[in-house]
């Protein structure tokens, strides 16, 4: 008899002690989710104002146009990571989460770069961003299917 009590505590501790070990694995998951979001939507509210402040005057109007169009999506999916961070099935997010986030470094740091530098090399990588954005968000159709079947 004993020896069932403490079987017993020794059992309830290990589970309470996974329990606490898992809760911090998906904690830590989220909050590399939310770094992730934090991170990029700074990033792209200083690009959004670098590209109006500092570079209007300096580039052509084609070029502004440009790096307004990579700071607009750098900040939509900014806003999409973080959502997605937010979720309760975080684990499923993962994968998506770090597409947006390469495509977001691809798509429009791509269109940074080529309006900084007038270099049209950096052109050809924008597609690629682009076709990671939309594969992200394709994910988003696989993972809402897992969750509702």
């Amino acid at each position: 008899p004993q020896g069932w009590g403490a079987e017993i505590a020794l059992t309830v501790l290990s589970r309470s002690s996974e329990q606490r070990h898992e809760r911090r694995d998906e904690s830590t998951k989220m909050n590399w989710g939310l770094l992730t979001a934090g991170l990029l939507g700074a990033s792209g509210v200083a690009a959004g104002a670098f590209g109006a402040h500092a570079l209007e005057g300096a580039v052509t109007a084609e070029r502004l146009s440009i790096w307004e169009t990579a700071a607009y999506y750098h900040l939509i999916h900014s806003v999409v990571v973080l959502m997605l961070a937010m979720q309760s099935h975080r684990a499923l997010w993962r994968w998506t989460i770090t597409g947006f986030a390469l495509g977001i470094g691809l798509f429009s740091f791509s269109l940074y770069a080529l309006v900084l530098t007038d270099l049209s090399t950096f052109a050809m990588i924008t597609p690629l961003g682009g076709l990671l954005l939309m594969a992200s968000w394709l994910t988003l159709v696989v993972n809402a299917r897992r969750l509702t079947t």
